[in-house]
């Protein structure tokens, strides 16, 4: 019976959401090499190979992205005329397979094989990175909030979004600037609007976060001490005044009158008691005779 080495990868579907198991290439038993298109690559479109033993051990290997396995599957009459027309053309599905040429060692130690597999995972990697930046999707990620009124320390808030930026895995500055956005309100989004129309989204995120810190950081700074120089300072009622049921006064205990008044009437009370013992010393030399 004549056999058939499949090569099985594991890719990205149409919609870049789930992976599939493709058919990429076949071999025959002269070793000839023979590629299969793109759009004939999905397992689904292999119906003879489905129901296969074989593939069924593919299927529980396979489970990541551009993981490949080749084994040889024995071809039935159906599969055989499948994948062979009767002048012995490798085919499928009408299509007239392209032969590969074969490996050969290169100057540089990487075979020919190599190189096309390597340039066929380059090629899937950049079409993963093609993908729709689903920002909506990647803000519901970061653990933070939105710089509001409330956050006072701007240059915290900023080092805590740049540390989410790096444990989601946004690194390039275009998608920083775009997400950083979706976290600004009130005079921020002003502020941004004016950045793109000078800067563009195309600039350094390194510019934008250094300006940000500077315009936003000394804000805060003015308007605490906008704050401290329009503070009233307390004023406590005169507890003298209170004492002395006189009302509720507003002025330094020390500058009361009725303290001052209070502190003089001890010193008139001493004077008069010294005078009246002088008094009493004088009437005593006077001689009762006289």
């Amino acid at each position: 019976m004549e056999k058939l080495k499949f090569e099985f990868m594991v890719k990205a579907s149409e919609d870049m959401k789930t992976n599939i198991i493709c058919v990429t290439r076949i071999t025959d038993l002269d070793g000839r090499t023979f590629a299969i298109p793109d759009n004939l690559q999905p397992i689904k479109l292999h119906g003879g190979i489905i129901h296969t033993q074989i593939f069924q051990k593919v299927k529980s290997t396979l489970q990541k992205r551009h993981e490949k396995r080749q084994v040889w599957i024995s071809m039935n009459p159906e599969m055989k005329a499948a994948y062979c027309d009767e002048d012995g053309n490798k085919q499928f599905m009408g299509y007239i397979l392209e032969e590969q040429p074969k490996p050969q060692i290169s100057t540089t130690g990487i075979s020919e094989e190599s190189l096309a597999r390597i340039m066929e995972n380059f090629a899937e990697m950049k079409k993963d990175s093609l993908k729709p930046f689903n920002m909506g999707k990647v803000v519901e990620k970061f653990v933070i909030e939105k710089l509001n009124s409330k956050i006072t320390n701007v240059s915290q808030w900023m080092t805590t979004f740049e540390t989410e930026c790096l444990r989601i895995g946004i690194e390039e500055d275009i998608k920083k600037i775009e997400i950083f956005r979706l976290f600004l309100e009130d005079s921020c989004l002003d502020w941004y609007n004016s950045m793109l129309i000078k800067h563009t989204i195309n600039s350094k995120w390194a510019m934008w976060k250094k300006n940000f810190c500077e315009t936003y950081a000394d804000k805060k700074t003015s308007e605490s001490e906008s704050k401290e120089k329009n503070m009233k300072p307390m004023v406590i009622p005169c507890k003298i005044c209170e004492k002395e049921n006189k009302g509720i006064r507003y002025h330094p205990e020390s500058k009361c009158w009725f303290k001052i008044r209070n502190n003089d009437k001890p010193k008139k009370d001493q004077i008069r008691s010294v005078n009246n013992s002088e008094l009493e010393v004088e009437l005593n030399k006077i001689d009762p005779k006289n």
